[in-house]
């Protein structure tokens, strides 16, 4: 693997192109277009490393914050025993005798 060394105007078009918002990728890009080099994604991100540019501040989450679940007892519906039977169909056809052949 060949070592690049970052001249200071590629290294200033980095930290201009990274404040405006672009990505990795598309700062390799515009830096080899402009300068004629061939910069990767990933020099260009290693770059902003040694530079301190990469902080937590460009970490995204990955996820949207769901909201924090209670604990269980405290929404918890109470079981009556009207809850734990049934349908009313049901018990009261199983109570009731049959009457006539089985």
């Amino acid at each position: 693997m060949e070592t690049m060394n970052w001249l200071p105007e590629h290294s200033a078009a980095l930290q201009d192109l990274r404040a405006r918002g672009l990505s990795y990728s598309e700062i390799a890009d515009t830096i080899n277009a402009t300068f004629n080099t061939a910069y990767t994604r990933n020099a260009a991100l290693s770059r902003a490393q040694r530079m301190g540019l990469v902080g937590l501040e460009s970490l995204e989450p990955s996820l949207p914050e769901l909201p924090r679940i209670g604990r269980l007892r405290e929404g918890r519906a109470e079981l009556t025993p009207d809850l734990l039977n049934g349908p009313k169909i049901f018990t009261e056809a199983i109570l009731k005798p049959r009457r006539g052949r089985y």
